[in-house]
């Protein structure tokens, strides 16, 4: 059973992250609501939803068992679809996870803390000011708990109930670091995302079974409309979220 191993490979991680992202869609009307940093526009559970949902749809034909190959899947199909601030960030997570482990055969005890060491410091460097008491907090606290851990004897069941309760932990005290927060009597929206997805994969490790089945496929989501004319962006009374992709050679 994966609960008494001490490695995932390809296919669990895939599963365990895909737990992970449904838990994160089944609450994304709750995260829109509590979104407030660093505009109250609402849009940080559907933002996730889109960055996401495209992970859990990827072809289990187009995965391997060798960790470092699944994971460079997921990472090019998050940066793909990545939206907004909330999105974009969980996105660069997931290329810093890839980083140092294309070459991984699985995500393992001895491995686990540098690798999601190194998805914090992608995330992070990614940012021009990160914040305290966002999503960034949490992803920092996970790993420090991660790297203050050294117990040979820990399976991945453990590792992941570690994680699943520091990052609760650093969740509740966002306020604490964000008087916006504060004021507004919520926890940051990126933050909880992020908790949701750690609380989905705990799930599937110990369970082996997604936390919310079905509703990925069965979740109705309208695409944003199209503007072509330009000019109708100078004269529009609201502010809009920008991706783009640069590709080049090297």
């Amino acid at each position: 059973m994966i609960k008494d191993t001490q490695s995932l490979n390809g296919h669990d991680f895939l599963s365990a992250l895909i737990s992970g992202i449904t838990n994160i869609i089944s609450r994304h009307e709750h995260l829109n609501k509590i979104n407030v940093f660093p505009v109250p526009d609402g849009d940080t559970g559907t933002n996730l939803l889109f960055t996401l949902r495209p992970i859990a749809q990827i072809n289990s034909d187009d995965v391997d068992y060798h960790f470092g190959k699944t994971l460079s899947v997921i990472a090019n199909t998050a940066i793909d679809s990545a939206r907004g601030n909330s999105g974009t960030i969980m996105a660069q997570y997931f290329i810093g996870m890839l980083e140092n482990s294309k070459d991984l055969d699985t995500l393992n005890i001895d491995n686990i803390s540098k690798v999601f060491l190194d998805g914090f410091n992608a995330a992070s460097n990614a940012m021009s000011e990160p914040k305290e008491g966002t999503i960034i907090t949490v992803m920092r606290d996970v790993s420090n708990e991660l790297s203050a851990k050294n117990d040979p004897e820990a399976t991945m069941l453990d590792v992941f109930r570690d994680m699943c309760r520091i990052a609760k932990k650093s969740l509740e005290n966002t306020p604490e670091l964000m008087q916006l927060l504060k004021d507004s009597g919520v926890v940051d929206a990126g933050a909880e995302g992020y908790v949701n997805l750690i609380e989905g994969m705990l799930y599937y490790i110990e369970y082996e079974k997604n936390m919310s089945d079905d509703i990925v496929s069965d979740m109705p989501v309208e695409e944003p409309s199209v503007i072509n004319k330009l000019e109708e962006y100078q004269n529009s009374e609201f502010q809009f979220c920008t991706e783009c992709i640069i590709e080049n050679d090297n």
